[in-house]
């Protein structure tokens, strides 16, 4: 009876701890500050051009738990301060071919903040670069490729150059329109996948153009391997180790 009395008071004196600790646990979790406000934005159209219009809409922004977002602060000049608008949706405007940043501060009702940053890009990027050449080249021999590129704005460009194994840094600039030729050599013979990227001034990079070239063996090349099989797989080989140990 001693042995149950003991396990009695025992179970008793855990629920009146328990009783004790829960209320303290609930008290903490219900004083731990809530999440800020996440903010977020679009803008239409998707793709502006330099001065057309740009609605920028922050209502997928949102609060956390039960608060509610009760202010809308946008910075529309780059000078880090969100004070050029207000509102969910609001309207800017660009007149240069540039990246323009925008950034949103969202705030709750609890006088919490949340920013977002985004860039809209209203730059032109050159057109994909034409490639000139011939299809094939020679083993260890200069190979030239010729190279142009409009740009809608008349800037200069650069050129990036993935010759297969290797590529380049940006080369140039050089003036828009102009045909540039480039010369690469390759120490090994196969089917080679040249890629050429251009950029402008502003940045703005074009997709990659691609162009396929094959390098074969030379026949001094081809010579020398077939003599050297010749003699590896040929009795006459074995025979001249014979006469000559």
């Amino acid at each position: 009876m001693k042995k149950y009395y003991i396990s009695f008071k025992l179970v008793l004196t855990c629920i009146l701890l328990l009783s004790l600790i829960t209320p303290t646990i609930a008290g903490l979790k219900e004083k731990q500050p809530p999440h800020p406000p996440v903010a977020n934005f679009h803008w239409a159209p998707e793709f502006p051009d330099p001065g057309e219009i740009i609605t920028l809409n922050a209502s997928e922004s949102y609060a956390e738990h039960h608060e509610h977002i009760v202010a809308y602060y946008w910075d529309l000049n780059e000078d880090g301060c969100c004070d050029d608008a207000t509102g969910m949706i609001t309207d800017c405007c660009h007149y240069s071919c540039n990246l323009y940043y925008v950034t949103l501060t969202v705030e709750d009702n609890l006088g919490q903040t949340g920013k977002r940053t985004k860039a809209i890009d209203l730059r032109d990027p050159p057109e994909k670069p034409t490639i000139a050449g011939k299809q094939t080249g020679k083993l260890g021999e200069e190979y030239t490729l010729s190279v142009s590129t409009n740009d809608p704005n008349n800037d200069k460009v650069y050129y990036k150059i993935d010759w297969g194994p290797k590529d380049t840094d940006w080369l140039g600039p050089y003036p828009s329109g102009n045909t540039i030729e480039f010369s690469n050599s390759w120490e090994n013979q196969g089917d080679y996948k040249i890629k050429v990227k251009a950029m402008d001034t502003t940045e703005a990079e074009s997709d990659w153009a691609e162009f396929e070239i094959t390098i074969p063996m030379n026949k001094y090349t081809t010579l020398q391997s077939f003599v050297y099989r010749f003699f590896e797989h040929s009795f006459i080989f074995e025979f001249l180790k014979l006469l000559f140990p």
